[in-house]
């Protein structure tokens, strides 16, 4: 018996294009430059073959070298927007971009700091939040999904997986613009985060991080064909991070430690397919997420559950999210609770109909509930058993000619929800084209979109640094439009795009309460505009590469800047490839010369990271060290966040099986 199982694994060759993204139902692997891969795998088990540029092939293992040719592309259209699940239809002309390896280095562990490519940052430079921002679009502006499922939250900072464990996550896209597809939140663009299942390899992880004592550690595993277990989780003891000292308006370098800080996170995935049908079951649970805003106050939070039930079967989806959480904030004997409550539900379906694809979507919450509590007696209500409902029809149309293709899309979205008895009604579009040139393309988008107020801005009242938000329920939606065009090749693009959006939601300073400032909420009395250019390049010499990239913002409303737009960014990372891969990233913002009324300006920052990369045969170890230079680095312009956390080593061991 033993024999014949390890009979079935074999080692071969595979040749095909460089740099070609090979994944088996056990392994998955990346071609060299010379587009050469020694793998293992099982006799009979299937491989799949994907390359920027090509069409993707599948071949079947019979234990021989085999060489597979990829049929090459006219022009360059990402191959997320063939892979793509659960959305398996999205506008194809449009932006997208594909982290096929989410490797987090930072103490923090969070899945938004592995999203590095033009356009996108994170706002909020804590362990205990932040969200992904495409093209200065923050909080609410940009959709995050796990999945099929998208992601809601009630706090200020807006929707994210901050509290998620990275390893449980095989990749993230990152689609740029407004959608037919995904409807509200998706201003700015969206971002889906998909999990690992019954096609990963099985593995085993060690993580280390010495800013924080971090530990972590991963184990995935397929007892048997068709099911995946996963448990990986995070301990943080005696995490020393700089806390902001105000002064003249500004922040000085004088920094404090916030001490004895720590963090434990734990996540648990099942994953299962049986006859086309999808299931994936997955928890996660944070614990003592402490930050501190000042010497006498302390904010954390010590509980947080999140659980998700994700469901798929051809054009079929299901999502449900179940969650609970507690924030505390202590100010000597004061103390204040926030706990929250809910239940959200999603459902896709979709189908071809005469060569369009026409589908349905719903995004409901149930049972929403925050409460705000002072020295342990009630206080105030943010929200009690809130409901909202989120319904959307779609038509998606793709046309493809010798040297162009054609995407078109239409979507008619309704919401409605337990503060207000009006149903409101927005329908967009979206228009898009890619013409190739040879080895070069043009690209371009109109693309509509709009977003219904959140109920944090329509009704809670919700703590802040140094006072309260306080919600508006008389906000409009959010109107927007983006205008989008591209150049580039392979190893180049260059993309240029203005967002133009009516009734633009902005936060101000309402008064002053029991010494406490209220924020609220208001539409703009003109049009938002944001424009921006995003340039990158993917070049190799030999086996070396550097990968440049730009994004430069500048928004304004009514000749007044609005908040999030982040100055100009440059990134450089600079490597080897091969067993042994050295790597150098750069990163470096610009001084906020202007911004928002109720931003502060930060000063300008370079962050540099150096690391290792080793493979051989199953194993894997990546080495480095973060923020080598020990910058005070601001990662937000936010002043009710804490700067770049310092100098820190860190060291991931994998070993698949």
């Amino acid at each position: 018996m033993v024999l014949v199982l390890f009979s079935s694994i074999c080692e071969f060759k595979i040749k095909t294009v460089p740099s070609a993204y090979i994944r088996g139902e056990s392994f998955s692997t990346y071609a060299d430059t010379k587009g050469e891969a020694m793998v293992k795998g099982r006799e009979g088990e299937r491989v799949r073959i994907s390359a920027v540029g090509y069409e993707p092939k599948e071949f079947v293992i019979t234990c021989q070298d085999v060489e597979v040719y990829l049929e090459e592309r006219p022009y360059k259209i990402s191959e997320i927007l063939v892979e793509s699940e659960p959305v398996r239809y999205v506008e194809r002309t449009k932006t997208v971009e594909q982290i096929k390896e989410l490797e987090v280095q930072n103490p923090y562990a969070k899945p938004e700091e592995a999203l590095n490519v033009p356009g996108v940052v994170f706002e909020g430079k804590d362990v205990a939040g932040s969200v992904p921002a495409i093209r200065g679009l923050a909080r609410f502006r940009t959709a995050v999904y796990l999945e099929n499922m998208r992601v809601s939250t009630e706090r200020e900072i807006g929707p994210s997986l901050f509290y998620a464990v990275p390893d449980l996550l095989e990749r993230a896209e990152v689609i740029k613009g407004g959608s037919t597809v995904f409807g509200s939140d998706a201003v700015g663009g969206s971002v889906l985060y998909f999990l690992k299942g019954t096609r990963s390899p099985n593995e085993f992880k060690l993580s280390y991080n010495s800013n924080n004592g971090l530990l972590g550690g991963y184990v995935g595993y397929k007892p048997i064909r068709g099911i995946y277990f996963g448990f990986g989780g995070y301990n943080a003891n005696n995490y020393y991070f700089p806390d902001t000292i105000k002064g003249n308006g500004f922040y000085s370098p004088d920094l404090t430690q916030a001490k004895n800080s720590s963090y434990r996170k734990y996540a648990t995935l099942i994953s299962a397919e049986y006859g086309g049908i999808s299931l994936s079951l997955v928890s996660f649970l944070a614990r003592d997420l402490y930050r501190s805003f000042k010497t006498t106050d302390i904010n954390y939070l010590p509980e947080i559950n999140e659980h998700f039930a994700l469901i798929g079967w051809k054009n079929f989806e299901l999502g449900f999210h179940n969650y609970g959480t507690i924030s505390r904030r202590v100010r000597v004997s004061d103390v204040r609770e926030i706990r929250r409550f809910g239940n959200d539900f999603s459902l896709r379906t979709f189908a071809d109909l005469f060569g369009i694809m026409v589908g349905f979507d719903y995004f409901g919450r149930w049972n929403v509930r925050s409460e705000v509590y002072r020295n342990g007696e009630f206080k105030y209500y943010e929200l009690k058993n809130a409901t909202s409902h989120e319904y959307g029809t779609f038509a998606l149309w793709n046309r493809n000619f010798e040297k162009l293709e054609v995407s078109v899309g239409a979507r008619l979205g309704l919401y409605s929800n337990s503060g207000s008895k009006e149903i409101r009604v927005f329908p967009t579009g979206h228009l898009g084209a890619v013409y190739g040139l040879g080895d070069w393309y043009i690209r371009g988008n109109i693309i509509g979109s709009y977003r219904f107020p959140s109920f944090l801005e329509t009704h809670a009242y919700s703590q802040r640094p140094r006072g309260f938000i306080e919600g508006n329920p008389n906000l409009l939606p959010e109107k927007g439009m983006t205008l989008e065009g591209a150049f580039g090749s392979r190893n180049f693009e260059v993309v240029a795009f203005g967002i133009f959006v009516k009734d633009f939601i902005e936060m101000y300073r309402k008064g002053v309460m029991d010494g406490d400032t209220i924020y609220s909420y208001k539409n703009l009395p003109e049009i938002a505009q944001i424009f921006g250019l995003e340039g990158k390049a993917q070049l190799t010499i030999s086996k070396f590469y550097i990968n440049p990239s730009i994004t430069l913002l500048e928004g304004r409303s009514g000749g007044e800047k609005i908040s999030n737009i982040t100055p100009p960014r440059i990134s450089l990372r600079l490597g080897y490839l091969g067993e042994f891969s050295p790597y150098l990233n750069l990163f470096y913002q610009a001084k906020a010369s202007e911004v928002a009324h109720i931003e502060e300006r930060k000063p300008e920052f370079l962050i540099v990271d150096i690391g290792v990369r080793f493979r051989k045969g199953r194993w894997s170890l990546n080495l480095g060290v973060h923020n080598l230079n020990n910058a005070v680095a601001y990662k937000t312009l936010d002043p009710a966040q804490i700067p770049q956390p310092g100098r820190s080593l860190f060291a991931n061991l994998r070993y698949s099986f």
